[in-house]
């Protein structure tokens, strides 16, 4: 799991901004060629933030954290190292191990799961929820894009191989969708170098 880990990070050594209004987390499973041939799901989440001239740009792709506290506080960690200071509000699909990580890496952040306070962001200050809206807009958009792509590709011969082609399918995905004010963001912080 380290190779994995450190494959898939390898493209995110640029800085982020030091802080989100929102960031949205998601996951994609991808079919990876497993031993003795037999294909398995593996999944990969990917990170949306969302800036506060409502521009937005991908974070990253990790391997599933898994729902351990400790593969969540490496995901934090990461966006604490590449300089993310604060973030207002986390949108996921996760709970309790996310959460646990999230109060520690940025304490008095508002997170919200999935379900109806998802859907109509009960419990968020006024202002903040049309950023979390566009972002959450977007989010699905990329999700849906990227998601197809992965099913016309089929199966991948390992997971640093599927995880280089979700990042690039993502920075395509946004490039096309005119997402935002300025498309190019996702394109802009995903280099294309090095990914076929």
């Amino acid at each position: 799991m380290e190779e994995t880990s450190a494959n898939a990070n390898e493209w995110m050594p640029f800085p982020l901004c030091s802080g989100y209004r929102a960031v949205l987390l998601e996951r994609l499973t991808v079919q990876v060629m497993g031993e003795g041939g037999a294909p398995g799901g593996h999944v990969l989440l990917w990170a949306l933030g969302v800036l506060g001239d409502g521009q937005y740009e991908v974070l990253g792709t990790w391997p599933d954290p898994a729902s351990t506290v400790l593969g969540w506080r490496e995901v934090f960690e990461n966006l604490r190292v590449r300089g993310v200071k604060r973030i207002r509000v986390v949108l996921s699909s996760e709970s309790t191990a996310l959460l646990a990580s999230l109060n520690v890496a940025y304490p008095g952040t508002a997170f919200l799961s999935a379900g109806h306070q998802f859907e109509t962001f009960s419990g968020l200050p006024r202002r903040d929820r049309r950023f979390v809206r566009a972002g959450a807009d977007a989010m699905r958009t990329l999700q849906s894009r990227t998601t197809r792509a992965v099913a016309r590709h089929g199966r991948f011969s390992n997971l640093a191989d599927a995880t280089a082609f979700v990042i690039d399918a993502l920075s395509r995905a946004g490039r096309c969708s005119g997402l935002a004010g300025d498309s190019n963001v996702v394109a802009k912080r995903l280099p294309a170098a090095g990914y076929s």
